[in-house]
């Protein structure tokens, strides 16, 4: 294991101890103030092609020029007394961002279609995927009763990685293509030069920073930076580092674009440093009476930016109904609050495999001691 990821597992050690010290006193001094939670989410978006096809290799209808695509996924389980919380955390992250050039040529090659003769392409692909398990730590920090401010840590144990990029050109005369193609990425499994799959792990960790404001008893902000900062180290991380020429590009028989194997380059291994897209959602709510409310808001993943407007109606302390549309996207999600349990889908299309947006929430909360 690196230096790195030692210091990781010694910060989660002492995260433990600390909840452990937290803890130990808690139960002494009773169950008021503690809840249990579970929150499970799934967020995909693509403005090339519906996701369900972004996962098939982009077989199926011809894409847009779009220039990305990503999900992020996770799972997390714990509990929280007073301003202090932990909790366990499943998660998978897929950020994928491309030129609309690679993508039609990816769709053409993927769809056995003929390329058009003549044509320049300007590729570029760049992918960073995680798959990984951890603890998180958190606290609360009550600055005012109008503003408060929370702070997590994560500490993750990784073991799915893809991260770097394909870059070059494509010429295609009719005679024979020319061009060039830089490859350098890390990688868990190699996708394609298909290098056989070895058992590669990586430890990390990611802050994530969110932020409450009441500005006015009617009006109510929240922002959250999720991997605000975070980290991943891999050790002897599988690497590819190539590239190709004209002279390893042609037709096959058929026709079809083909590049050679015998890329110059090398198949080895490397120290991995790999770094996570910021993910921030900023929220504005306006209470227009006991009963109904508007609001704005903005996603952002890495530099993908998606608008939204909403409004909400509360039946009741129990019950709650919004609707938010994400007018870029064209998405709409819809939202149920019923006691402590969350619901909540976005979709851009009825049919789900036609969709380009997709998002699944669902949270509950259960309290202890009335608080």
């Amino acid at each position: 294991m690196s230096d790195y990821g030692k210091q990781v597992r010694r910060i989660a050690l002492l995260c433990a101890l600390s909840w452990a010290l937290v803890g130990a006193e808690a139960v002494a001094a009773g169950d008021d103030g503690w809840r249990l939670f579970t929150e499970v989410e799934s967020f995909s978006y693509s403005n090339a092609a519906p996701i369900y096809q972004i996962a098939h290799d982009l077989k199926g209808d011809p894409v847009a020029r779009g220039d990305v695509a990503y999900t992020h996924d996770h799972i997390e389980i714990g509990a929280e007394y007073r301003n202090v919380s932990l909790s366990f955390v499943e998660r998978y992250d897929y950020y994928l961002e491309f030129s609309p050039d690679a993508a039609e040529l990816i769709y053409l090659y993927n769809n056995d279609l003929p390329h058009e003769s003549d044509a320049h392409y300007d590729l570029y692909l760049a992918a960073n995927q995680l798959r990984a398990k951890g603890v998180k730590l958190g606290y609360r920090f009550t600055l005012t009763e109008a503003f408060n401010v929370k702070l997590a840590l994560s500490y993750f144990r990784a073991n799915e990685l893809t991260d770097g990029y394909l870059r070059g050109y494509l010429d295609t005369p009719d005679a024979s293509p020319t061009g060039e193609l830089e490859l350098d990425y890390a990688y868990t499994e190699d996708h394609l030069l298909d290098r056989a799959p070895e058992n590669v792990s990586g430890d990390g960790f990611s802050t994530d920073i969110y932020l409450y404001w009441r500005p006015h008893p009617q009006w109510e902000l929240s922002l959250a930076l999720e991997d605000a900062f975070n980290r991943i180290y891999w050790d002897r991380a599988t690497a590819t580092v190539a590239r190709a020429s004209s002279d390893t590009i042609g037709y096959d028989e058929d026709g079809a674009l083909d590049v050679s194997p015998a890329l110059s380059g090398n198949e080895g291994y490397r120290d991995h440093v790999q770094e996570l897209p910021l993910r921030a959602f900023l929220w504005s709510e306006y209470r227009l009476n006991d009963g109904m409310s508007l609001g704005a808001g903005w996603r952002r993943y890495d530099e993908s930016d998606l608008g939204l407007v909403g409004a909400a109606y509360r039946f009741n302390e129990r019950l709650k109904l919004e609707g938010r549309y994400y007018f870029n996207a064209e998405a709409l999600n819809l939202n149920l609050q019923v006691y402590d349990l969350y619901l909540g889908v976005t979709m851009d299309r009825l049919q789900w495999k036609q969709a380009k947006t997709l998002g699944l929430s669902l949270w509950w909360r259960y309290r202890f001691g009335g608080v």
